[in-house]
Order: structure tokens, then C-alpha cells, then sequence
């Protein structure tokens, strides 16, 4: 009786199947960053619950805008992509501490003036910014 030579043993199958496998959850999440890095993000500032101002924040803006808010003005920085509180006329000043904020899933608050600044998600995926 002739015994053949198998070309793949068992193993040899079991790493190439792994291999296919990592391969393509590897392109998958580099179309999903791709897509995400390249979507216009879409700013929206809140004040009482209500939208008073929406636009699109490309990376090469920069500009400065005041917003009244409540009782008082606040003055918002967009540049690079990216937005900040840069003034404004509450006692604890958070909302300016906090920084600069960049992407969905962020907000800046500002409780005295009723202000609310976030990026609205234009992505229907269902995913949050933590799960991208």
C-alpha cells in the first residue's frame, strides 16, 4: 500500500485559516479609520436645550465666534479640526479648563450660561467613538 504525503498537515491548515482571518479584521478596521478620519464633522452649540448654531468644522479652519449664552456671552475657538471654550463669564470657568475637544462623543458644558458644544456623529454605523 502507498502512503501519500499530505502537501498541509492539520496545523499547517489551522495558521493559514488564522492568518486569512487576521488579514481581514486587519483591512476591515483600516476601512472603517479611513472612512471615519475622512467624514466632516458637524459641530453643534446648544444653549437651553435649543440648537443656535450648527456648521462643519474642517481641519483647515480656524476662527473664533461668540455665542450668548443665558445671561451672558461666551466666546468658542475652532482650529485644526478641533473646538475649545476660549472665554466665558462663569464663576468656576470649567467649560474653559476643559480644554479642547476633537471628536464624537465629546461635549463641553458650561451649567451657568446653559451652553452645550459637541461633535454630532454624521455616521449611521452605529458605532460611538469608543468602539471605532
Amino acid at each position: 500500500m502507498l502512503m501519500r504525503k499530505r502537501w498541509l498537515t492539520k496545523a499547517d491548515t489551522r495558521l493559514l485559516i488564522a492568518v486569512i482571518l487576521l488579514s481581514l479584521v486587519a483591512y476591515v478596521m483600516i476601512k472603517i479609520s479611513a472612512g471615519y478620519a475622512s467624514a466632516e464633522k458637524q459641530a453643534v452649540v446648544e444653549v437651553s436645550g435649543k440648537i443656535v448654531r450648527q456648521f462643519d468644522v474642517a481641519e483647515d479652519t480656524a476662527t473664533r465666534m461668540t455665542i450668548w449664552g443665558k445671561t451672558r456671552p461666551t466666546t468658542i475657538e475652532v482650529q485644526k479640526g478641533r473646538m475649545r471654550v476660549l472665554e466665558a463669564f462663569c464663576p468656576d470657568q470649567l467649560c474653559v479648563k476643559q480644554g479642547w475637544i476633537s471628536g464624537p462623543g465629546q461635549s463641553i458644558v458650561c451649567v451657568p450660561n446653559e451652553l452645550v458644544i459637541y461633535f454630532q456623529d454624521n455616521d449611521d454605523s452605529g458605532l460611538d467613538g469608543i468602539t471605532r
